[in-house]
């Protein structure tokens, strides 16, 4: 064929890329490399269609390809543009930077290669300098919808919530039909406080995409924060959908249906599992009793260091680690769905004070350890899982803690992982008795919390346990806090022995721990 049929082919190949014909595109490109084997046009842009199908290691090698048989080609630019974006989906993001590199190199004012610049640097976590890549795309075009999204996206996980609203609201301003902005705008406005807010956003996300499995799971989480179960616990079964969400389900469980409080249970087996963190194990597995009384069997599954202390569950036939053996049963249902399936409401929560209990045994040995009783004995908790999405807002410096909190107490430390920072602080406190390498699974510091007159600890599952033992506990939550404590409130539905400290403002626990420390004073035998 001669080099104007062949540029004719390129064209009509790119005429039907540019209709969404992706597929006859494809082909005709392939028709192009099967006469032109180095044709730029048609190795770049078939790795743009690979791209777009979700191949990414062949947009790879197809882009690469043309880049190197024609390196001065005009198009260069976005060549390497894109095949940043393809190195970035494989997981290459140094390999991605250089590449956007390449392309600004070339061609300074091309806005799209700096907004795809900084979201590599976002995943590099390279803040700064991902935020000075987005300001500058914006600054080249300023109506980049893209640039002010991927903006808004850094500056929420970042915490700088408001200039993220902005960002989110400058999209939606240039494009009001853009399908992805409304649910994360959502999150920001909830975490502000502004549920109402929070939910139009969410509702608003639906309208465009009915199928957004973000958005109903985050509109979930909203109105169960904002107390309305009803409407809350459905949408929250999308959580099992949302991307990387963890959620474990025991293999053989799927075999058996799911029950979601249709099927009468007498005389029925049911395998109740664990599917995310420690505390949502210990808040929910109060309702073996109730499915107990509709007659079923129960088996708890749930991660290895609950087992013993679950153990004492009324309502439980068997308490088995994730991943054992599972017994013949006839239903399944994950733990965070027993509210749906029991249709609970702020006024039925099962919460009629402890409900699980410490081996007597191992009381008796720590009140031995911990010999004769000064002063009002309390348990401290200070930090969480340091992966937690919220880990900077809930956890605190343990000197700030301590520095205020009075000194005639007996204090025990409850924190199992220590950060190297506390460490120190730790072992500078001789007042603070940490007995936390004894502490082999929860049902030691189960016993342990009832050898104490007070738990005060952060939003983590040592205070769901100290609660579900009905040991009196005082929790300190951020200034958004986890859905289950809901909205203002200075108490706990969900736990009668439990006292709820609030920040006002995001990071500052002063205030906090003042308050605590005033409260503190008021304790019996001070």
């Amino acid at each position: 064929m001669s080099v104007q049929g062949i540029q004719g082919s390129v064209a009509l190949a790119i005429a039907l890329h540019r209709s969404g014909r992706l597929t006859e595109a494809a082909a005709a490109y392939e028709q192009v490399l099967r006469l032109d084997p180095r044709n730029f046009d048609a190795l770049h842009l078939s790795g743009v269609i690979a791209s777009q199908t979700n191949e990414p290691a062949k947009a790879v090698e197809r882009i690469t390809r043309a880049i190197a048989n024609d390196p001065g080609n005009i198009g260069l630019h976005a060549a390497h543009a894109n095949l940043g974006a393809a190195l970035k989906a494989v997981g290459r993001l140094q390999d991605a930077l250089a590449s956007f590199d390449r392309a600004i190199a070339i061609k300074p004012d091309y806005a799209i290669a700096h907004s795809n610049r900084g979201t590599v640097l976002a995943e590099l976590e390279s803040d700064e300098a991902a935020l000075a890549s987005y300001d500058l795309a914006i600054a080249i075009r300023p109506d980049a919808a893209a640039a002010h999204f991927n903006r808004g996206n850094l500056l929420k996980r970042i915490g700088d919530l408001g200039a993220a609203l902005e960002s989110y609201d400058r999209v939606i301003a240039l494009d009001p039909a853009h399908v992805g902005v409304h649910s994360p705008r959502g999150d920001v406005l909830r975490e502000l406080g502004q549920l109402e807010a929070a939910i139009a956003s969410f509702d608003r996300a639906l309208t465009l995409n009915p199928q957004d499995v973000d958005a109903h799971a985050a509109r979930g989480v909203t109105l169960l924060l904002a107390g309305d179960f009803a409407g809350g616990w459905p949408e929250y079964e999308w959580r099992s959908r949302v991307r990387n969400a963890h959620l474990h389900v025991p293999r053989r469980a799927r075999t058996s249906p799911r029950w979601l409080g249709a099927e009468p249970l007498v005389g029925k087996t049911i395998v109740i599992h664990a599917e995310q963190g420690l505390g949502d194990s210990i808040q929910f597995c109060r309702y073996a009793k109730p499915l107990a009384h509709l007659g079923a069997q129960v088996i708890l599954e749930v991660d290895p260091s609950l087992t013993a202390v679950l153990s004492t569950l009324e309502g439980v036939a068997q308490v088995i680690p994730t991943g054992g053996a599972l017994p013949e049963h006839d239903y399944h249902c994950p733990i965070m769905s027993l509210p749906l399936a029991f249709k609970t409401t702020l006024e039925t929560i099962p919460a009629g004070g402890a409900y699980l209990r410490a081996d007597e045994r191992k009381v008796a040995r720590w009140h031995n350890d911990l010999g004769a009783r000064s002063a009002p004995r309390v348990g401290l908790v200070w930090s969480g899982n340091p992966h937690h999405t919220h880990d900077r807002y809930r956890s605190i410096a343990l000197g700030e803690l301590l520095e205020h909190l009075p000194s005639e107490y007996e204090y025990v430390s409850l924190q199992k992982e220590v950060r190297e920072p506390d460490r120190l602080v730790l072992r500078q406190h001789a007042e603070v008795t940490d007995p936390t390498t004894r502490l082999t699974d929860f049902s030691d510091t189960a016993a342990l919390c009832s050898c104490l007159d007070l738990v005060i600890s952060v939003d983590t599952s040592v205070a769901h346990l100290s609660a579900a033992l009905g040991r009196p506990t005082w929790i300190l939550l951020p200034c958004y806090p986890d859905w289950r404590w809901l909205m203002a409130r200075g108490d706990s539905p969900w736990y009668p022995s439990v006292r709820l400290y609030r920040q006002q403002r995001r990071c500052e626990w002063g205030t906090v721990l003042t308050r605590v420390r005033k409260d503190m004073g008021a304790l019996p035998g001070c």
